[in-house]
């Protein structure tokens, strides 16, 4: 199964913010929507990803109140791991898992699409197998009742 055929079935959205948002903004939007990143956009183009480890990696043990008025681009990811619409779940699934990373951006013809989570490759990938069992149970129980036949 590719990606796209995954965005179509769940059509994921994803929260955007502008590079000039500041950081209390990021959490504001993270604790609405229930969270883990919010991709950070200028336009249609995908700048960076603001993640829970970003969030915790600029916090020190006495956290300096001027943090939650940093602009997101101070702090963000950067360097991502970009996938397309026509990668194949399981590649995904496997770039995620060799990375260490639990967000896959998903970028087609240089416009951002959508981000999708590791839960949700995974919930793709259950669906797979389980449509794939369900087609293996069929095929034994019609060999079973043309045997009874």
């Amino acid at each position: 199964m590719q990606l796209h055929r995954l965005l179509n079935q769940q059509n994921p959205c994803f929260t955007t913010l502008p590079v000039d948002a500041a950081l209390a903004e990021a959490v504001t939007a993270m604790v609405r929507y229930g969270k883990t990143a919010v991709a950070v956009v200028e336009g249609d183009r995908l700048q960076g990803l603001l993640t829970r480890s970003d969030l915790i990696g600029c916090l020190d043990p006495s956290p300096d109140p001027a943090t939650e008025k940093k602009a997101i681009c101070q702090v963000m990811t950067r360097d991502l791991v970009l996938s397309d619409p026509d990668t194949s779940l399981e590649h995904a699934l496997e770039r995620l898992a060799q990375l260490n990373i639990e967000h896959l951006p998903v970028i087609a013809d240089g416009r951002f699409l959508t981000v999708l989570h590791e839960k949700q490759l995974l919930r793709g990938r259950i669906g797979v197998l389980q449509s794939a069992i369900d087609h293996l149970q069929e095929y034994i129980d019609n060999l079973h009742n043309a045997a009874q036949d």
